[in-house]
């Protein structure tokens, strides 16, 4: 989804991330199009992103301007609580 595939990237949140000139709008696009055909021909599909960035909208259904996925697998180092 990025132009920099993530190497040597971090994600704070900041919104310029995830809807700055690094977003590949191609490859975000192809996968609004691949979403919403597999829904619309296979309705019980269920697609699952992997990420690790926490792009917003990511499972929000195409017809509202999402990606179209179902799930998000965050793929990320799990936060870690550290107990004294």
């Amino acid at each position: 989804m990025y132009t920099h595939h993530g190497i040597g990237t971090g994600f704070s949140g900041g919104y310029h991330e995830y809807f700055g000139p690094s977003v590949d709008e191609e490859g975000v696009v192809y996968l609004m199009l691949a979403n919403s055909m597999l829904h619309e021909v296979y309705s019980e599909v269920i697609s699952i992103a992997e990420d690790v960035s926490g792009m917003p909208t990511l499972c929000l259904p195409v017809n509202i301007g999402g990606v179209g996925f179902d799930y998000r697998l965050a793929m990320a180092i799990p936060d870690m609580v550290c107990h004294d």
